[in-house]
């Protein structure tokens, strides 16, 4: 199995998450920006420093 442990938030969300997988263990950093509301409008995350996902959001 796969254990995560979500170690750092920013406000209610998660910014560090770790998972191990055996011996492997994956370091996830999620970045967020946010709009004047307060509502996030992209997430960058990294995997162990490297660049994997990028989602943006608009709201109407």
């Amino acid at each position: 199995g796969t254990l995560l442990k979500f170690l750092r938030y920013d406000g209610s969300r998660a910014t560090q998450i770790t998972s191990e997988k055996g011996k492997t263990k994956y370091v996830w950093n999620y970045t967020y920006t946010t709009n004047e509301s307060g509502q996030w409008t992209r997430v960058a995350a990294t995997l162990n420093g490297k660049p994997r996902l990028t989602i943006t959001r608009t709201y109407h």
